[in-house]
């Protein structure tokens, strides 16, 4: 195991399922959770005290929300509003800040929240 392995931890609950995603800020990305942006990045959009991921593709979001044991993210109506929503433009993001959830952000806006889960 390396070093990038013991860094920062968060626990997601979602239907009943526990996951642990590592979180990584600065180390190649593990493959379970989404690489952390910078800082400045946090506080641009409005989540200074939070870790906020870099964009995301909805392919990777999904992908995501999965791995935090949301079984079928496509049909969930946070899905259905996010795809009514999004703009080209858009970024999706992971913010982790006591709570975790997929934001959808336009020009650094928060727009909407999606998949909120509590942090362990």
């Amino acid at each position: 195991m390396n070093l990038c392995s013991f860094r920062i931890a968060h626990h997601f609950f979602a239907a009943g399922a526990l996951l642990s995603l590592i979180l990584s800020s600065g180390c190649a990305n593990t493959g379970m959770s989404p690489r952390m942006d910078a800082k400045r990045v946090a506080r641009q959009i409005g989540f200074p005290d939070c870790q906020v991921s870099i964009p995301l593709s909805q392919d990777e979001l999904v992908s995501y929300a999965r791995l935090s044991g949301i079984e079928d993210p496509t049909s969930s109506d946070d899905w259905v509003k996010m795809k009514a929503t999004y703009l080209a433009t858009d970024d999706i993001r992971l913010v982790s800040c006591g709570y975790s959830f997929f934001g959808l952000f336009r020009d650094n806006k928060l727009v909407m929240e999606m998949y909120e889960q509590v942090d362990n």
